[in-house]
């Protein structure tokens, strides 16, 4: 058997520098909170005091849907049936309007309620597991919980599932024995023993990008681990000691979070660092974590027991770096964003100095996205003077958030210049640019290799500033042709070439 490789490496949390309250009690009060979940549509569901109740716009308000005959343990499935577990078994398909009650796997048998008792994959399928004394057994409903076959290990409890793609991977305690990691690749019909997992594992999240986090109960031996192998090694993050980590979840931008004996920690760099995410939480230690497509989260707490959720001061783009370069009598911006939320895009704003912003572009954004992107604009519109820039980023909804400005102080633009056409050669639009660095009469006209003038583009008096032209050369036949820019005393003449 192979032994496990546990490769240390430190990572120290920091506490939490967003001033303002991240989290809020949730009224009225819903006393001794037990499960809590988030539907596919985005609807909240707490059990608490033998009673589900739910909320459809983000825990300012609460109704019963069902009242309960004993504590209860609940599950969303990604199909959007909802599975709770009240003996009997029930399910509803309309977001909890209505129930039906499901046959139990085995008759006469219990539910285990810790930790996991009932999860779902990302097919829908339902695995529950039963407590029938001595034994405990796992299984599994292919049909919305009309039938069940066992899948389950040797009468062993199962602590928590997780899933990517096909393949499962469950933790199992062996009676008197311990811990392990089993693998599945045809859904829990044969499992295969993994390399030993550190001990007191108690939840597991297999993250977007591949990363699998594991937290512990107890931290005598190290409380969060990571396996970047899908389980066969894992990485203790020391210097980390939160008393136990009890959920572990991750939202859409990628963040991942902790419910810890010492509230929630929160990582926006795959695991890197940790902050504490604690502002407005007043009671600890956290038991359970949801999250919402829209970025709420909620949360349920110990001693006392209450239920929280965060006020949305979720930023749509994080927007990592913003510059810009001079180059020659243009300026290029470059941006970088680690994630995005519902981003339209960014319009790139201008200023120079006493004068009010305006738009000169825009960006399409990458929609939602936990992959770094990168995004650059060219103004060519430039001339000597400083210059602001900002960006304005657009959400979906109609929202918007701008970013900080950066200034840029543009030189030496002192010279006459006169561009070579583009495209050329071309038929039949093309474009001359050409810049002029002080106020000058200026003439660009368009002659054949005759020296005959075929056409005038510019003539008027102009200021100082980078211009550009186009060229329709849809009269013109096939041939050579010359262009001459004259401002002042300077004089410049390129050729172009049209081809029908």
């Amino acid at each position: 058997m192979k032994k496990m490789l546990i490769l240390f490496f430190c990572v120290f949390p920091f506490s939490n520098s967003i001033a303002q309250n991240i989290w809020q009690e949730l009224l009225p009060p819903v006393v001794n909170p037990f499960s809590i979940a988030v539907s596919n549509t985005g609807n909240q569901f707490v059990e608490f005091e033998t009673n589900l109740i739910r909320s459809t716009d983000n825990g300012q308000s609460w109704e019963l849907v069902f009242p309960l005959a004993n504590r209860c343990a609940f599950s969303t499935s990604p199909t959007g049936v909802l599975y709770l577990i009240d003996v009997p078994l029930r399910k509803s398909t309309d977001e909890g309007n209505t129930w039906t009650t499901l046959s139990m796997p085995i008759p006469a048998s219990y539910c285990v309620f810790e930790p996991n008792p009932i999860v779902t994959n990302n097919n829908g399928d339902v695995f529950i597991q039963m407590e029938n004394y001595p034994s405990r057994d796992l299984y599994r409903s292919t049909d919305e919980g009309q039938t069940w076959i066992e899948v389950g290990i040797d009468s062993c409890k199962m602590i928590d599932m997780i899933f990517k793609e096909n393949i499962c991977l469950a933790l199992f305690v062996k009676p008197n024995v311990g811990m392990y990691l089993y693998k599945s690749t045809d859904n829990g019909n044969s499992w295969e023993m993994m390399p030993p997992v550190p001990s007191d594992l108690y939840s597991l999240l297999w993250a977007k990008n591949g990363t699998i986090y594991g937290g512990a109960y107890q931290c005598g031996s190290g409380c969060l681990f990571v396996s970047s192998d899908s389980g066969m090694t894992w990485q203790e993050i020391c210097g980390f000691n939160p008393d136990g980590i009890f959920d572990i979840v991750e939202n859409q931008l990628g963040h991942i979070f902790l419910a810890t004996g010492y509230g929630v920690y929160r990582s926006t760099d795959d695991g890197d660092s940790w902050n504490h995410y604690n502002a407005g939480l007043f009671h600890i230690p956290t038991h359970k974590l949801a999250v919402d497509s829209l970025g709420y989260m909620f949360a349920t707490t110990g001693v006392p027991e209450m239920f929280y959720g965060t006020i949305n001061i979720t930023i749509p783009v994080e927007i990592l770096s913003f510059s810009a370069k001079q180059n020659d009598n243009r300026v290029h911006l470059n941006w970088e964003t680690a994630t995005e939320l519902n981003n339209l895009g960014f319009e790139i704003e201008r200023r120079m100095d006493n004068s009010e912003w305006r738009i000169i572009g825009f960006k399409e954004g990458k929609g939602t996205t936990t992959d770094r992107q990168y995004y650059s604009f060219v103004d060519e519109n430039i001339s000597n003077g400083k210059y602001h820039y900002r960006l304005k980023q657009l959400d979906y909804d109609g929202t918007f958030e701008y970013s900080n400005t950066i200034e840029l102080e543009i030189l030496n633009i002192n010279n006459f210049s006169l561009e070579q056409n583009y495209p050329n050669p071309f038929n039949p639009l093309t474009t001359i640019k050409y810049k002029i660095p002080e106020n000058s009469f200026v003439t660009i006209k368009v002659y054949d290799v005759l020296g005959n003038e075929v056409t005038t583009l510019v003539n008027v008096e102009k200021s100082a500033d980078s211009y550009e032209v186009e060229i329709d050369g849809t009269g013109f036949p096939s041939g050579i042709y010359f262009y001459k820019l004259q401002a002042g005393s300077f004089v410049e003449t390129k050729k172009m070439v049209i081809i029908k």
